[in-house]
Protein backbone atom coordinates (compact mmCIF):
# COMPACT_ATOMS: atom_id res chain seq x y z
CA UNK A 1 0.00 0.00 0.00
CA UNK A 2 3.20 2.07 -0.25
CA UNK A 3 2.91 3.83 3.98
CA UNK A 4 5.81 3.74 5.69
CA UNK A 5 5.05 5.84 8.89
CA UNK A 6 5.52 9.31 7.21
CA UNK A 7 3.87 12.40 8.97
CA UNK A 8 3.29 10.32 12.03
CA UNK A 9 5.31 10.82 15.43
CA UNK A 10 6.27 7.62 17.36
CA UNK A 11 7.80 7.92 20.88
CA UNK A 12 9.54 5.69 23.41
CA UNK A 13 10.25 5.99 27.12
CA UNK A 14 12.94 3.63 28.27
CA UNK A 15 16.57 3.22 28.98
CA UNK A 16 17.68 6.31 26.63
CA UNK A 17 19.06 6.30 23.01
CA UNK A 18 22.07 6.24 20.66
CA UNK A 19 20.12 8.81 19.01
CA UNK A 20 22.57 9.27 16.23
CA UNK A 21 22.87 5.49 15.14
CA UNK A 22 23.12 5.35 11.71
CA UNK A 23 19.77 3.67 11.86
CA UNK A 24 17.80 6.05 13.81
CA UNK A 25 19.51 9.77 13.64
CA UNK A 26 17.53 10.55 10.05
CA UNK A 27 14.56 9.42 11.67
CA UNK A 28 14.93 12.02 14.36
CA UNK A 29 12.56 14.48 14.72
CA UNK A 30 15.49 17.06 15.85
CA UNK A 31 17.79 15.96 12.62
CA UNK A 32 17.99 18.69 9.93
CA UNK A 33 18.82 16.29 6.69
CA UNK A 34 19.60 19.60 4.86
CA UNK A 35 22.26 20.89 7.22
CA UNK A 36 22.83 18.18 9.36
CA UNK A 37 22.22 20.19 12.36
CA UNK A 38 20.71 18.79 15.98
CA UNK A 39 17.74 20.01 17.73
CA UNK A 40 17.22 18.21 21.02
CA UNK A 41 14.57 20.94 21.96
CA UNK A 42 10.60 19.37 22.34
CA UNK A 43 12.34 16.01 21.71
CA UNK A 44 14.18 14.80 24.13
CA UNK A 45 14.00 14.36 28.04
CA UNK A 46 15.92 12.51 30.54
CA UNK A 47 14.14 11.12 33.63
CA UNK A 48 17.74 10.60 35.09
CA UNK A 49 19.23 13.79 34.56
CA UNK A 50 16.18 16.91 33.52
CA UNK A 51 19.12 19.39 32.68
CA UNK A 52 20.63 16.56 30.15
CA UNK A 53 20.16 18.10 26.66
CA UNK A 54 21.92 15.66 24.08
CA UNK A 55 20.02 12.23 23.79
CA UNK A 56 22.17 9.75 25.88
CA UNK A 57 21.93 6.01 27.24
CA UNK A 58 23.80 4.39 30.54
CA UNK A 59 26.04 1.09 29.01
CA UNK A 60 25.98 -0.52 32.52
CA UNK A 61 21.90 0.11 33.05
CA UNK A 62 20.20 -1.64 29.76
CA UNK A 63 22.03 0.17 27.77
CA UNK A 64 20.77 -1.20 24.65
CA UNK A 65 17.20 -1.49 25.70
CA UNK A 66 16.25 2.05 24.36
CA UNK A 67 17.99 2.01 21.43
CA UNK A 68 16.88 -1.56 20.39
CA UNK A 69 13.04 -0.78 20.87
CA UNK A 70 13.35 2.16 18.47
CA UNK A 71 15.17 0.48 16.36
CA UNK A 72 12.05 -1.91 15.96
CA UNK A 73 9.71 0.95 15.41
CA UNK A 74 11.79 3.00 12.76
CA UNK A 75 14.80 1.72 12.11
CA UNK A 76 16.42 1.68 8.49
CA UNK A 77 20.19 2.16 7.31
CA UNK A 78 19.96 2.42 3.62
CA UNK A 79 23.71 2.54 2.89
CA UNK A 80 24.32 -0.87 4.76
CA UNK A 81 27.05 -1.82 7.92
CA UNK A 82 30.12 -2.82 7.97
CA UNK A 83 30.87 -5.14 10.42
CA UNK A 84 34.42 -4.79 11.38
CA UNK A 85 35.28 -7.95 13.49
CA UNK A 86 34.47 -10.08 9.92
CA UNK A 87 35.33 -7.79 7.47
CA UNK A 88 31.68 -8.15 6.19
CA UNK A 89 29.24 -5.48 4.50
CA UNK A 90 25.17 -5.77 5.02
CA UNK A 91 23.25 -3.31 3.63
CA UNK A 92 21.14 -1.80 3.83
CA UNK A 93 19.56 -2.95 7.18
CA UNK A 94 15.73 -2.30 7.46
CA UNK A 95 14.60 -3.19 11.00
CA UNK A 96 11.92 -0.98 11.52
CA UNK A 97 8.08 -1.32 10.94
CA UNK A 98 7.59 2.68 9.77
CA UNK A 99 10.93 3.28 9.14
CA UNK A 100 9.70 6.98 7.83
CA UNK A 101 8.02 7.92 11.08
CA UNK A 102 9.61 10.42 12.74
CA UNK A 103 10.98 9.40 16.73
CA UNK A 104 11.18 11.46 20.00
CA UNK A 105 12.19 9.81 23.25
CA UNK A 106 12.30 9.99 26.94
CA UNK A 107 15.17 8.33 29.06
CA UNK A 108 13.20 6.83 32.46
CA UNK A 109 14.64 7.06 35.81
CA UNK A 110 11.68 7.31 38.62
CA UNK A 111 9.35 10.62 38.31
CA UNK A 112 7.13 8.24 35.80
CA UNK A 113 4.28 10.60 36.44
CA UNK A 114 6.55 13.77 34.99
CA UNK A 115 8.36 11.66 32.19
CA UNK A 116 4.69 10.97 30.79
CA UNK A 117 3.39 14.18 31.74
CA UNK A 118 6.54 15.58 29.05
CA UNK A 119 4.42 13.89 26.46
CA UNK A 120 1.25 15.47 26.93
CA UNK A 121 2.99 18.41 26.11
CA UNK A 122 7.08 18.75 25.42
CA UNK A 123 9.92 20.98 27.18
CA UNK A 124 12.39 22.45 25.41
CA UNK A 125 15.80 20.35 25.57
CA UNK A 126 17.19 20.70 29.92
CA UNK A 127 13.80 21.47 31.21
CA UNK A 128 11.11 19.38 32.87
CA UNK A 129 6.98 20.33 33.12
CA UNK A 130 6.11 22.99 34.86
CA UNK A 131 9.82 24.63 34.70
CA UNK A 132 9.55 28.44 33.65
CA UNK A 133 11.73 28.02 30.81
CA UNK A 134 10.18 24.71 29.21
CA UNK A 135 7.95 26.44 27.34
CA UNK A 136 5.35 23.40 26.65
CA UNK A 137 3.90 22.39 23.52
CA UNK A 138 1.38 20.21 23.56
CA UNK A 139 1.38 20.65 19.58
CA UNK A 140 4.91 18.75 20.02
CA UNK A 141 3.27 15.66 21.32
CA UNK A 142 3.61 11.64 19.97
CA UNK A 143 1.12 10.39 18.49
CA UNK A 144 1.78 6.77 19.87
CA UNK A 145 4.29 6.29 22.60
CA UNK A 146 6.02 2.92 23.34
CA UNK A 147 6.42 1.63 27.19
CA UNK A 148 7.68 -1.22 28.93
CA UNK A 149 8.32 0.64 32.00
CA UNK A 150 6.14 1.43 35.43
CA UNK A 151 2.39 2.57 35.43
CA UNK A 152 2.32 6.41 35.71
CA UNK A 153 -1.35 5.96 36.93
CA UNK A 154 -4.87 6.20 35.37
CA UNK A 155 -4.96 9.96 35.73
CA UNK A 156 -1.97 10.26 33.15
CA UNK A 157 -3.22 6.98 30.99
CA UNK A 158 -6.57 9.19 30.49
CA UNK A 159 -5.54 12.27 29.95
CA UNK A 160 -3.26 10.51 26.77
CA UNK A 161 -5.63 9.08 25.72
CA UNK A 162 -7.71 12.20 25.19
CA UNK A 163 -5.13 13.97 23.95
CA UNK A 164 -5.52 11.34 20.68
CA UNK A 165 -2.18 9.41 21.67
CA UNK A 166 -2.23 5.68 21.97
CA UNK A 167 0.55 3.72 24.63
CA UNK A 168 1.16 0.71 23.76
CA UNK A 169 2.73 -1.57 27.01
CA UNK A 170 4.54 -4.35 26.74
CA UNK A 171 2.83 -7.34 28.45
CA UNK A 172 5.82 -8.62 30.64
CA UNK A 173 8.10 -11.44 30.59
CA UNK A 174 6.48 -13.69 33.93
CA UNK A 175 4.24 -16.14 31.80
CA UNK A 176 2.94 -19.29 31.87
CA UNK A 177 5.99 -21.39 33.32
CA UNK A 178 5.48 -19.40 36.37
CA UNK A 179 2.51 -19.75 39.25
CA UNK A 180 -0.47 -18.07 37.48
CA UNK A 181 -0.85 -15.40 40.32
CA UNK A 182 2.83 -14.50 39.13
CA UNK A 183 2.21 -14.67 35.60
CA UNK A 184 -0.52 -11.82 34.88
CA UNK A 185 0.87 -9.61 32.52
CA UNK A 186 2.18 -6.26 34.30
CA UNK A 187 0.49 -2.66 35.14
CA UNK A 188 -0.47 -1.06 33.23
CA UNK A 189 -0.66 -3.50 30.78
CA UNK A 190 -2.51 -6.14 32.42
CA UNK A 191 -5.07 -3.68 34.09
CA UNK A 192 -7.76 -3.05 31.81
CA UNK A 193 -9.90 -0.04 32.34
CA UNK A 194 -10.02 0.46 36.20
CA UNK A 195 -6.12 0.95 35.90
CA UNK A 196 -5.87 3.19 32.75
CA UNK A 197 -6.03 2.34 28.78
CA UNK A 198 -3.07 0.79 27.52
CA UNK A 199 -2.53 -1.30 24.58
CA UNK A 200 -0.93 -4.93 26.07
CA UNK A 201 1.71 -6.97 23.86
CA UNK A 202 2.57 -10.49 24.61
CA UNK A 203 5.15 -12.22 22.63
CA UNK A 204 5.19 -14.97 20.06
CA UNK A 205 7.86 -16.98 18.41
CA UNK A 206 7.56 -19.78 16.11
CA UNK A 207 7.61 -23.55 16.40
CA UNK A 208 9.86 -25.22 14.01
CA UNK A 209 10.19 -21.43 11.61
CA UNK A 210 6.29 -22.26 10.80
CA UNK A 211 3.90 -21.66 13.39
CA UNK A 212 3.45 -18.82 15.45
CA UNK A 213 3.93 -19.97 18.95
CA UNK A 214 2.88 -18.00 22.21
CA UNK A 215 6.34 -17.53 24.08
CA UNK A 216 6.47 -19.27 27.52
CA UNK A 217 7.49 -16.09 29.10
CA UNK A 218 4.63 -13.91 28.03
CA UNK A 219 3.03 -12.65 30.60
CA UNK A 220 -0.93 -13.90 30.79
CA UNK A 221 -4.23 -12.44 31.55
CA UNK A 222 -6.90 -11.82 32.44
CA UNK A 223 -6.78 -8.27 33.61
CA UNK A 224 -6.24 -7.41 37.73
CA UNK A 225 -6.22 -4.77 39.66
CA UNK A 226 -2.42 -5.01 41.03
CA UNK A 227 -0.64 -6.97 43.92
CA UNK A 228 -1.42 -7.93 46.47
CA UNK A 229 -3.38 -9.94 46.29
CA UNK A 230 -4.84 -10.44 42.58
CA UNK A 231 -7.88 -9.10 42.09
CA UNK A 232 -9.25 -9.99 38.60
CA UNK A 233 -11.64 -8.11 36.42
CA UNK A 234 -11.52 -10.70 33.64
CA UNK A 235 -11.28 -8.47 31.25
CA UNK A 236 -9.17 -9.62 27.97
CA UNK A 237 -5.52 -9.23 28.11
CA UNK A 238 -2.95 -8.72 26.34
CA UNK A 239 -4.46 -7.56 23.81
CA UNK A 240 -2.40 -8.64 20.19
CA UNK A 241 0.54 -10.47 19.86
CA UNK A 242 3.45 -10.32 18.28
CA UNK A 243 7.00 -11.47 17.31
CA UNK A 244 9.50 -11.57 20.05
CA UNK A 245 12.03 -13.82 19.72
CA UNK A 246 15.56 -13.35 18.21
CA UNK A 247 14.29 -10.24 17.14
CA UNK A 248 17.08 -8.10 14.88
CA UNK A 249 17.34 -4.55 15.61
CA UNK A 250 19.53 -1.26 16.38
CA UNK A 251 22.00 -1.27 19.52
CA UNK A 252 24.21 1.18 21.22
CA UNK A 253 27.92 -0.33 19.28
CA UNK A 254 29.33 0.69 22.56
CA UNK A 255 27.32 -1.39 24.91
CA UNK A 256 29.21 -4.61 24.10
CA UNK A 257 31.90 -4.13 21.42
CA UNK A 258 32.67 -8.07 21.27
CA UNK A 259 29.41 -8.78 20.47
CA UNK A 260 27.93 -5.69 19.11
CA UNK A 261 30.78 -3.65 17.49
CA UNK A 262 28.10 -3.71 13.90
CA UNK A 263 25.54 -1.65 15.79
CA UNK A 264 23.08 -4.86 15.57
CA UNK A 265 21.59 -7.51 17.90
CA UNK A 266 19.19 -9.72 18.36
CA UNK A 267 16.83 -10.07 21.58
CA UNK A 268 13.59 -11.66 22.73
CA UNK A 269 11.22 -10.57 25.40
CA UNK A 270 7.80 -8.39 24.99
CA UNK A 271 9.64 -5.98 25.21
CA UNK A 272 10.26 -6.49 21.93
CA UNK A 273 7.53 -7.46 20.87
CA UNK A 274 5.92 -3.76 21.40
CA UNK A 275 7.27 -1.95 19.35
CA UNK A 276 5.87 -3.76 16.30
CA UNK A 277 3.03 -2.78 17.46
CA UNK A 278 3.53 1.02 17.89
CA UNK A 279 5.22 0.88 14.40
CA UNK A 280 1.94 -0.85 13.08
CA UNK A 281 -0.37 1.86 14.74
CA UNK A 282 1.95 4.13 13.03
CA UNK A 283 1.43 3.11 9.39
CA UNK A 284 -2.18 2.87 10.48
CA UNK A 285 -2.27 6.48 11.49
CA UNK A 286 -0.70 7.49 8.34
CA UNK A 287 -3.69 5.84 6.40
CA UNK A 288 -6.62 7.10 8.70
CA UNK A 289 -4.48 10.53 7.76
CA UNK A 290 -4.30 10.03 4.23
CA UNK A 291 -8.21 9.07 4.03
CA UNK A 292 -9.21 12.01 5.96
CA UNK A 293 -10.49 9.33 8.62
CA UNK A 294 -8.96 11.15 12.08
CA UNK A 295 -12.09 12.65 13.41
CA UNK A 296 -13.71 11.69 16.50
CA UNK A 297 -11.86 8.86 19.06
CA UNK A 298 -8.72 7.75 16.42
CA UNK A 299 -7.47 5.71 19.22
CA UNK A 300 -9.85 3.41 19.87
CA UNK A 301 -10.21 3.44 16.01
CA UNK A 302 -6.28 2.30 15.92
CA UNK A 303 -7.12 -0.05 18.55
CA UNK A 304 -9.77 -1.40 16.99
CA UNK A 305 -8.21 -1.96 13.63
CA UNK A 306 -5.34 -4.09 15.23
CA UNK A 307 -7.44 -6.33 17.04
CA UNK A 308 -10.12 -7.08 14.08
CA UNK A 309 -7.44 -8.08 12.07
CA UNK A 310 -5.40 -9.70 14.13
CA UNK A 311 -4.96 -13.54 13.32
CA UNK A 312 -5.77 -16.43 16.10
CA UNK A 313 -2.74 -18.22 17.52
CA UNK A 314 -3.86 -21.56 19.36
CA UNK A 315 -0.21 -22.69 19.95
CA UNK A 316 1.76 -22.38 23.16
CA UNK A 317 5.10 -22.95 24.18
CA UNK A 318 4.46 -24.57 27.52
CA UNK A 319 0.77 -26.53 26.73
CA UNK A 320 0.86 -28.25 30.39
CA UNK A 321 0.54 -24.54 31.73
CA UNK A 322 -1.87 -23.36 29.42
CA UNK A 323 -4.28 -26.05 29.14
CA UNK A 324 -7.48 -23.34 29.64
CA UNK A 325 -5.48 -20.42 28.08
CA UNK A 326 -4.67 -20.70 24.32
CA UNK A 327 -7.51 -21.46 22.77
CA UNK A 328 -9.58 -20.88 19.46
CA UNK A 329 -10.67 -17.22 19.76
CA UNK A 330 -10.12 -14.39 21.85
CA UNK A 331 -7.87 -16.03 25.04
CA UNK A 332 -5.62 -14.80 28.07
CA UNK A 333 -2.49 -15.93 26.40
CA UNK A 334 -2.68 -14.23 22.62
CA UNK A 335 -5.78 -11.71 23.00
CA UNK A 336 -7.11 -11.21 19.88
CA UNK A 337 -4.35 -12.71 18.28
CA UNK A 338 -1.28 -11.66 16.33
CA UNK A 339 -1.29 -8.55 14.43
CA UNK A 340 -1.70 -8.28 10.78
CA UNK A 341 -0.87 -5.27 9.33
CA UNK A 342 -1.52 -6.15 5.69
CA UNK A 343 -5.48 -6.49 6.52
CA UNK A 344 -5.64 -3.51 9.17
CA UNK A 345 -4.44 -1.05 6.48
CA UNK A 346 -6.50 -3.16 3.66
CA UNK A 347 -9.70 -2.17 5.69
CA UNK A 348 -8.75 1.18 5.86
CA UNK A 349 -7.96 1.58 2.10
CA UNK A 350 -10.35 -0.77 0.64
CA UNK A 351 -12.56 1.39 -2.56
CA UNK A 352 -15.80 2.82 -1.64
CA UNK A 353 -17.07 3.92 1.59
CA UNK A 354 -15.17 4.98 5.05
CA UNK A 355 -15.28 0.76 6.46
CA UNK A 356 -17.66 2.42 8.94
CA UNK A 357 -20.29 3.35 6.22
CA UNK A 358 -21.81 2.08 3.35
CA UNK A 359 -24.33 0.79 0.97
CA UNK A 360 -26.87 -2.07 1.22
CA UNK A 361 -29.64 -2.92 -0.77
CA UNK A 362 -31.09 -5.15 2.11
CA UNK A 363 -30.38 -6.13 5.55
CA UNK A 364 -27.56 -8.98 4.15
CA UNK A 365 -24.69 -6.52 4.45
CA UNK A 366 -23.23 -3.83 3.11
CA UNK A 367 -21.67 -3.64 -0.85
CA UNK A 368 -19.24 -0.80 -1.90
CA UNK A 369 -21.21 0.22 -4.44
CA UNK A 370 -25.48 0.38 -5.06
CA UNK A 371 -26.28 0.21 -8.82
CA UNK A 372 -29.42 -0.74 -10.62
CA UNK A 373 -32.44 0.42 -12.67
CA UNK A 374 -35.81 1.89 -11.61
CA UNK A 375 -38.01 2.17 -13.62
CA UNK A 376 -40.64 4.67 -13.70
CA UNK A 377 -43.31 4.36 -10.90
CA UNK A 378 -40.93 1.87 -9.36
CA UNK A 379 -39.03 2.10 -6.25
CA UNK A 380 -35.32 1.20 -5.03
CA UNK A 381 -34.46 1.31 -1.33
CA UNK A 382 -30.94 1.96 -0.20
CA UNK A 383 -29.93 1.91 3.13
CA UNK A 384 -26.73 3.88 5.03
CA UNK A 385 -25.37 1.12 7.03
CA UNK A 386 -23.05 1.92 9.62
CA UNK A 387 -20.75 -0.87 9.73
CA UNK A 388 -19.97 -2.25 13.26
CA UNK A 389 -16.09 -2.77 12.05
CA UNK A 390 -14.34 -0.10 14.29
CA UNK A 391 -17.17 2.52 14.98
CA UNK A 392 -16.00 6.12 16.31
CA UNK A 393 -17.60 9.28 17.40
CA UNK A 394 -17.97 11.81 15.04
CA UNK A 395 -19.67 13.31 11.99
CA UNK A 396 -19.45 11.66 9.00
CA UNK A 397 -21.13 12.19 5.56
CA UNK A 398 -22.22 9.69 3.19
CA UNK A 399 -23.66 10.88 -0.34
CA UNK A 400 -25.78 8.45 -2.61
CA UNK A 401 -26.20 9.24 -6.44
CA UNK A 402 -28.90 9.14 -8.00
Amino acid sequence: FGYDGEGVVVANIDTGIDYDHPALLHQYRGYDPATGSVDHNYNWYDGADPSNTVPTYDPMYFGDHGTHVMGTMVGFTPTGVYTTSTSVYTGPIHTGVAPSADWISVRHYSNVITEFDWFLAPCRAGYSPGDPGCNADPDKRPHIINSSWPHPGAEVLNSLRAAGILTVYSAGNEGASTPLEDGFCTLPAGGGEAIGPSFSVGAIGMFQQITPTVSGWSSRGPGHLGTPPIVRTNELKPDVVAPGVQILSTVPPDVDPDEYDDGYSASAGTSFAAPHVAGAAALLRQALEVKNYTTGDVVSRLECLLTSSASDVIRVRWPEHDANYCLPGTDYASGYGLISVYEAVANITSEGFPLWIALANNSSGPTSVLSGTVAPGEAQTAVIYLNALCPASGTFEARLRI
